[in-house]
């Protein structure tokens, strides 16, 4: 069994806002690990204006319904 996940996470800022850019590819059994990742960047990141590229993400989830996970973090994710 393979643990190691088969997507990579690279942050960069730019005019004050952080881009986090998702690539690979995501399964069911890794997609909750991805938000993990993604909401603990953001938290020790300290950037309030956050903008998540996921178009090169591959496997589970279509566009629409990565818009929707992305929308349902917990409130205090964007504080």
């Amino acid at each position: 069994m393979n643990n190691k996940p088969a997507y990579s996470i690279s942050t960069s800022v730019n005019d004050n806002i952080l881009t986090i850019v998702l690539t690979g590819e995501v399964t069911e059994d890794c997609d909750s690990q991805l938000q993990d990742d993604v909401m603990a960047i953001k938290k020790s990141m300290h950037y309030k204006n956050v903008l998540v590229d996921f178009r090169a993400l591959k496997g589970r989830f279509g566009a629409s319904e990565s818009c929707s996970r992305f929308k349902e973090y917990p409130a205090f994710a964007y504080s």
